[in-house]
């Protein structure tokens, strides 16, 4: 296995690691490490992503007229949700909507 490591990485990360894979494989492990500097992680592409997300989202007319109404405010959270999901959650805001409906009719008098 040939991984890169940090240099704030635990001394003994390496040891453990091989331990590790030893004791759940029944295989003994080579390990070759590189202390070049580490490319982007998950969390850093993730990171880019929502932040890039936030500008985008800011840009939509009624989110750029909420933000430049109240002073200060800003995106603090995303939630991504799939189409099926908003179908769904419409189709229930929908049925919802025809249960509260009442019908009156009008009586002769």
């Amino acid at each position: 296995m040939h991984i890169a490591v940090s240099e704030h990485a635990e001394k003994d990360l390496i040891a453990k690691l091989r331990q590790f894979l030893e004791k759940e494989t029944d295989r003994a492990w080579v390990i070759d490490i590189d202390y070049e500097p580490l490319g982007e992680t998950i969390a850093d592409q993730e990171r880019k992503q929502t932040e890039s997300d936030k500008k985008n989202i800011s840009e939509y007319p009624l989110v750029k007229a909420i933000l430049s109404e109240f002073n200060g405010a800003k995106i603090e959270t995303i939630i991504r949700k799939s189409v099926e999901e908003s179908a769904k959650e419409d189709d229930i805001a929908f049925a919802m909507d025809d249960t509260n409906n009442e019908t009156y009719e009008e009586e002769d008098m």
